[in-house]
């Protein structure tokens, strides 16, 4: 007899509004408002750096050191040595010449290499602590700051959901999270787009443009899709690095 897996009610709960939270078709008053604390401290550095730190006021650089700050502060899974550093290196707006500013860099790339890991860790030692609604928020903005589109999010969620059971299904969840799809990294995807007229008036053409229905075809068939239906004169092929095939459309 198969084994059914026993979800109780405080991970079903973040499991609903994960879904919720990448849901392609979720309502915005449902949606995610903010970014993630490493996305975040990403904004300060990058907001410091040339050319937005000619661009941007002093005033603003400030409110997005007080969110850095802020968000630093209430992340579970952030140590609180950590913690400490962290708010220590952002005591005032970081300089990219000074060494807090790489300091900062540092340490912020090491707690988003392991993000997922960390919530991994937290659910095994029971997470009682932290609430739903931040568990859930957490995952979710971390891995669409990643890049990874709403559509392959919960797709993702949607197949490994079925096999979660309490708290410790939500820290193989997350532990899948991080070797499935963060360390995944990037992959170059080529998408074709096809045109209905050809251009003309003597314009150069794109390096990688397909001047004929037969060559759209062939490209197509020589990477196993159909050509049953297309009817396209000409075309073009652009290669885009991506966390997913959804991203890499969004991308274009």
């Amino acid at each position: 007899m198969t084994k059914t897996p026993t979800v109780n009610c405080r991970t079903s709960i973040i499991l609903a509004r994960v879904a919720d939270l990448v849901g392609p078709g979720t309502r915005w008053s449902r949606s995610l408002w903010s970014v993630g604390t490493t996305f975040q401290i990403a904004e300060l550095l990058d907001a410091c750096s040339p050319p937005q730190a000619q661009t941007l006021s002093e005033s603003s650089q400030k409110n997005i050191l007080d969110a850095c700050k802020r968000a630093v502060g209430s992340d579970p899974v952030i140590g609180v040595r950590e913690k400490g550093q962290l708010i220590q290196y952002m005591a005032k707006v970081p300089s990219p010449s000074g060494s807090a500013f790489h300091c900062l860099k540092e340490l912020s790339d090491r707690v988003d290499s392991d993000y997922m890991l960390r919530w991994a860790r937290l659910f095994r030692a029971g997470g009682d602590t932290v609430g739903v609604e931040r568990a859930a928020r957490s995952i979710s903005t971390y891995l669409l700051d990643l890049g990874f589109s709403d559509s392959h999010l919960s797709r993702w969620f949607k197949s490994k959901a079925a096999a979660i059971d309490g708290e410790a299904g939500l820290a193989s969840l997350c532990d899948d999270a991080h070797h499935e799809l963060v360390a995944a990294g990037e992959t170059t995807r080529t998408l074709l787009f096809v045109f209905h007229t050809p251009m003309s008036g003597g314009v150069r053409h794109p390096t990688d443009w397909l001047a004929s229905s037969k060559e759209v075809a062939n490209w197509l068939k020589s990477h196993s899709f159909s050509t049953s239906g297309v009817r396209a004169p000409v075309g073009l092929t652009v290669k885009v690095a991506a966390r997913d095939t959804f991203s890499a459309l969004a991308g274009c």
